[in-house]
């Protein structure tokens, strides 16, 4: 019988995800799931829907108001967002009042 290296559950999905591309996906996920911890709660009462489509989170927000607002602290929400899913995702944010 022939041994083979022991690894964890963890890194055997790691090379999974790895080898069949899978990793960019599952980031955009996470992103997607850590809106609300990053803008806040009072954000996520007033977004509609996140999307994520060639590098860059477009959010749909009920005002306008707090879309302009959003639009000014644009670039710190990127490097937000990134830093808590632990990789580069996004670009930018494209803010719009549904």
């Amino acid at each position: 019988m022939r041994r083979t290296k022991a690894v964890s559950v963890g890194e055997a999905l790691q090379e999974f995800f790895r080898q069949f591309r899978l990793q960019g996906r599952l980031d955009e996920v996470q992103l997607k799931n850590r809106w609300a911890e990053v803008a806040g709660a009072n954000v996520q009462a007033y977004t509609r829907s996140l999307e994520i489509r060639r590098r860059v989170l477009y959010v749909q927000v009920s005002s306008s108001a707090l879309a302009n607002n959003l639009a000014l602290s644009r670039r710190e929400l990127v490097r937000r967002l990134n830093q808590s899913v632990g990789a580069s995702v996004i670009d930018d944010i494209q803010f719009n009042r549904q």
